[in-house]
């Protein structure tokens, strides 16, 4: 007989004639059930060698609306979640406890579910189903760890049904995906549900994982941890994201989970992901002392980064603040992404597949002692301390610790890529169709299959939201109006990008998306986003009318801050929200952010990863249209733009006043 397993459940079988000295009891991974080999899994208790052929078989997932439980330990951790919506009991049910002689059963489940219902009639309902998660979390806990694991019970796997309290108007996104805050069971996935010590001791036999150090800002800290999400989904791995540590200000390491709702992301994509500070604690002090004073347990990683722009990721504070000493090792010649500027996933994914392969390589790496440093004469691999002393920095393919098969550990993630042909070549082959809307920058596999999912968490959307009504002098989020939102990069990109982007590129783009987004108004059934649904300006509404709200990095008395206040344009201000001394310097760029994925059309700054994903945000998320300012104006009369802004809030104002005056 075929036999499955998947939901927990209870079998009781009996055999009265059988020997009482006999009787066992085990934790069976394989159930039937009459009428059809259903998947189950949970507890066996036989009298006897022979099984009755009627069994009795409870479900006890439907007693709770417990978390979604894997088809079966080798089955992959990112299929997407589902709901048990049967009956905890049904007609049929009933009359098979009956006709199996289990009729004490039967009476003693119904008294229990009676007490239940009487107790939720005679009290806060919410307050139950807290204490029913607490209550399961402990015992399933105390568990043998095999079990659990099975069960996929553990720490926050009883979840309560709460109502998104997501602000409106930052993230217009559907409220139905927030209403089961499922989220994906640690004991699953990790031998303890506390951080511990040891970090080794945490990862359970038979589940690999794979984890990272951060790089650069915070957008591309984002983009390296989307990747690596991505990553995880395509080798079944189990993802530690790394903890994001500061790179433009003084400050302190801060959780991904601090402002990204992980919770989410696993119900809509199924990818279970923990951050790291969730498995082995951090350590404030992280900064201040030698790499070999506080390392306590080490972890080899290959580098990316070296084998794409030559030189390793020196950034390895991301693991050094939870005690981790870090040994870097190059990669072979991988296969790139488009563009030949990124590592391909498939080829990193065929690396992790082929143990041997990297077996092998690492015997060469020891013994040609690499990478090497470029000079102009090779050193042959006889010479072992010349090759020594030539070794690149942060390398120690002498007595480094090796990487392992357990734990996948890169220290760069942001420098892999896909293998994607362009939407040209692809429409030339036949092999698509022209799409509706032009691809944006960052929008590829990863954007797709993972970054879309990543949500701002509840605390940073209501910070928005209170900004915004700020800004927009309202009473509640419920009366701010539609806007278009410009994010002008400036700060270091004097001298990285070969100068600032003048005004009069944002201007122009802003002349750009008013006539798309009118055009979407007037006519909704002419275009096709991604992000359609959560399209809100209404219509008939004017897009002339809408405010345009900008974020920057300017000093808030400066020219240029002075100049676009002048033209009406209201400035997202964290000296006059006092948003450091209230919340912290990560803050100003994760408020910034939420504030400008809230917009109906986004104008960015070419080339800043910041404003590539704040326009995939926007696309995504509010159905809006976007573009960007660039510095091919052909003789752009600003005089002229300017002038016509003025005249256009001299209007505005005109038309509040006789409004005001009106009787």
């Amino acid at each position: 007989m075929e036999r499955h397993f998947a939901r927990a459940a209870v079998e009781i079988v009996t055999d009265s004639s059988a020997d009482q000295s006999l009787a066992t009891a085990s934790k069976s991974p394989y159930m039937t059930r009459a009428g059809g080999a259903t998947p189950r899994l949970g507890f066996q208790f036989r009298m006897g060698k022979q099984a009755d052929s009627s069994a009795t078989l409870i479900n006890l997932t439907q007693v709770a609306d417990f978390a979604y439980i894997p088809t079966s330990p080798d089955e992959s951790s990112y299929r997407r979640p589902r709901s048990n919506r049967r009956p905890i009991l049904s007609w049929r049910r009933i009359g098979h406890l009956g006709g199996s002689g289990s009729a004490a059963l039967l009476l003693v489940t119904i008294v229990v579910l009676s007490c239940v219902i009487i107790h939720l009639k005679r009290r806060d309902a919410q307050s139950f189903i807290e204490e029913l998660h607490t209550t399961g979390d402990s015992l399933w806990a105390a568990m043998p760890d095999p079990l659990a694991a099975m069960l996929d019970r553990g720490e926050g796997a009883i979840a309560s049904k709460l109502t998104d309290t997501s602000a409106a108007g930052v993230a217009n996104v559907d409220a139905g995906l927030d209403k089961e805050n499922r989220r994906p069971s640690k004991l699953h996935y990790f031998t303890h549900a506390t951080p511990q010590e040891k970090f080794w001791d945490q990862l359970r036999p038979g589940r690999r994982y794979l984890t990272a150090f951060t790089f650069g800002g915070h957008s591309n800290q984002m983009l390296g941890i989307q990747k690596l999400l991505y990553l995880a989904k395509v080798t079944s791995r189990v993802p530690i994201v790394p903890t994001m540590i500061p790179d433009h200000f003084a400050g302190f390491p801060a959780d991904f989970t601090k402002f990204y709702d992980l919770d989410r992301f696993y119900r809509e994509t199924g990818i279970p992901a923990f951050v790291m500070s969730g498995i082995k604690p951090g350590d404030n002090n992280w900064q201040s002392q030698p790499i070999e004073e506080i390392a306590r347990e080490h972890l080899g990683c290959w580098s990316v980064q070296e084998a794409v722009v030559g030189y390793a990721n020196g950034f390895g504070h991301t693991l050094v603040h939870h005690n981790f000493g870090v040994n870097l090792w190059a990669l072979p010649e991988l296969t790139k992404a488009i563009g030949g500027n990124e590592i391909a996933f498939d080829a990193m994914r065929m690396f992790d597949f082929d143990k041997l392969a990297r077996s092998t390589w690492l015997d060469k790496v020891k013994r040609e002692m690499l990478p090497q440093k470029e000079t102009e004469a090779i050193l042959p691999i006889t010479d072992s301390e010349g090759r020594a002393n030539n070794t690149k920095d942060t390398f120690n393919p002498v007595s480094g610790v090796l990487p392992n098969d357990k734990v996948l550990c890169f220290d760069n993630t942001m420098f892999l890529g896909a293998i994607e042909f362009s939407e040209e070549e692809e429409v030339e082959q036949g092999r698509s169709v022209p799409q509706p809307e032009p691809r944006l920058t960052g929008e590829d596999i990863t954007w797709q299959e993972v970054g879309q999912h990543i949500f701002f968490n509840t605390e940073v959307r209501e910070m928005a939201s209170k900004y915004l009504v700020h800004l927009f002098e309202v009473a509640s989020p419920a009366e701010m109006p539609p806007y278009i939102s410009v994010h002008l990069r400036r700060g270091d990109f004097a001298a990285f990008a070969g100068g600032y982007t003048k005004l009069e590129g944002y201007l122009m783009g802003i002349k750009r998306i008013q006539a798309k987004l009118q055009s979407r108004i007037d006519d909704l059934q002419s275009w096709q986003s991604p992000g359609k649904r959560h399209f809100k300006p209404r219509s008939g509404s004017k897009v002339i009318d809408f405010p345009i709200v900008a974020t920057t990095d300017e000093d808030m008395g400066s020219d240029l801050v002075r100049q676009i206040r002048g033209l009406g344009w209201k400035v997202v201000d964290h000296d006059a929200m006092q948003t450091i001394e209230t919340k912290g310097p990560w803050w100003l760029t994760v408020l910034d952010m939420a504030i400008l994925a809230g917009g109906s059309g986004f104008i960015g700054t070419e080339r800043s990863t910041y404003s590539y994903m704040t326009g995939l945000r926007v696309k995504y998320w509010q159905g809006g249209v976007v573009d960007f300012a660039g510095d091919n104006l052909q003789a752009v009369d600003l005089k002229a733009l300017l002038r016509e802004y003025e005249d256009r809030e001299a209007a505005k104002e005109a038309k509040a006043m006789a409004k005001a005056l009106q009787p």
